[in-house]
């Protein structure tokens, strides 16, 4: 193994942005000892490093920088997983207890015995393992300096104990933990769903189920037009049809009734744009034009009442009127379409002629 004190002293008390003085000061040593300490000149007495490890909320393990040469980590590691995977939670409870025995002290290992724990617990409905899952996410958290994995926050840690609590019938301490660690609303559903099943409090579960709703709605209509999108690059232009039109059906199912305008609206009539283009590179010129059609009905409905709220939403009855939809897809709908056929560079002109001619069939 390798010893790097010296460098994760300085790194730590950066991390804090503190000075050599303001250290000094908390520990109660002269400037001098602590640079040498972050030379490596000299090595801190054991109180000192115990005092340091405490004063930047991590392990000793973690000040010293231990680099464990042999893969026994990461065959436990592998091993909580695969039990974790597979559901073994007979040999999965043998592995978490001899891996805590050996690494008290690693994020990973700390995370991922709570994270089996916390699934054997809910699923058997065993409350000592839940219990001990709580305290292993809770020590994960103040390990966190160790985590290396991108795509693992601090977040999901929170939203793995609030499952745990949730289990355990500790709604209060599962909403505290999920409002205060809430980013971009990742936690709304989860928050609503308490409110309204466990707490038994609707007033409070619907602005939150409401956000939820618009986000919901948002990340689908990108994922889907990702999908279209990539399809298209690929040439698959059947498949990118395909995409869109289910697209739009999904969306008109958003909308409270048949006869209630909303911003999506003016999403399907681009969307039905987009389809055009996409009938056009099929040689489907007639399709082409039936979508043009629709296109040009919703946009006027919706550009004689816009509305960039949620009110005439599915369930939203109670969102604010004020608007919550915003787009660069043109001013108006009409508009939009236009933008819409103007970006297809191959079928430019015969889009736009066939447009003009919907026009002329409207009166325009």
């Amino acid at each position: 193994m390798r010893v790097n004190l010296g460098e994760n002293i300085r790194k730590l008390r950066k991390q804090k942005s503190l000075t050599q003085e303001n250290l000094a000061e908390a520990l109660g040593v002269t400037v001098g000892a602590i640079s040498k300490w972050e030379l490596g000149a000299s090595t801190p007495d054991i109180q000192y490093i115990v005092e340091m490890a405490d004063f930047f909320e991590t392990s000793v393990d973690v000040l010293f920088g231990y680099q464990l040469q042999s893969n026994t980590l990461n065959t436990t590691l592998d091993e909580l997983d695969q039990c974790r995977r597979s559901k073994d939670y007979d040999l999965g409870l043998k592995v978490v207890e001899k891996a805590l025995q050996k690494y008290p002290n690693n994020f990973l290992i700390s995370y991922k015995c709570g994270k089996l724990l916390s699934l054997h617990g809910i699923e058997k409905k065993n409350e000592g393992n839940i219990e001990k899952a709580i305290d292993l996410l809770k020590r994960s958290i103040e390990l966190f300096t160790q985590n290396t994995d991108e795509e693992l926050s601090e977040i999901e840690i929170y939203s793995d104990m609030a499952e745990c609590y949730m289990s355990l019938h500790r709604s209060e301490e599962a909403l505290e933990l999920l409002k205060k660690h809430n980013p971009g609303g990742l936690n709304n559903a989860t928050i609503a769903m308490i409110y309204a099943v466990d707490v038994k409090k609707p007033e409070l579960a619907f602005p939150y189920l409401t956000k939820s709703l618009g986000e919901c709605l948002q990340s689908l209509i990108r994922t889907i037009v990702g999908f279209s999108n990539a399809y298209i690059e690929k040439g698959q232009f059947n498949q990118a049809y395909e995409a869109l039109t289910w697209l739009n059906q999904i969306l008109v199912g958003f909308k409270s009734s048949e006869r209630s305008v909303t911003y999506i609206d003016k999403l399907v009539a681009i969307f039905s744009a987009g389809s055009a283009i996409l009938t056009v590179k099929l040689n489907r010129f007639e399709d082409a034009r039936e979508h043009l059609r629709h296109a040009y009905k919703v946009a006027q409905l919706f550009d004689a009442h816009p509305d960039y709220g949620m009110r005439n939403l599915r369930f939203c009855e109670t969102a604010p009127t004020t608007a919550t939809a915003y787009d660069d897809l043109g001013e108006t709908a009409m508009a939009g379409i236009v933008q819409t056929l103007e970006s297809s560079e191959e079928h430019k002109e015969l889009l736009l002629k066939i447009w003009e001619e919907v026009l002329r069939e409207n009166g325009q």
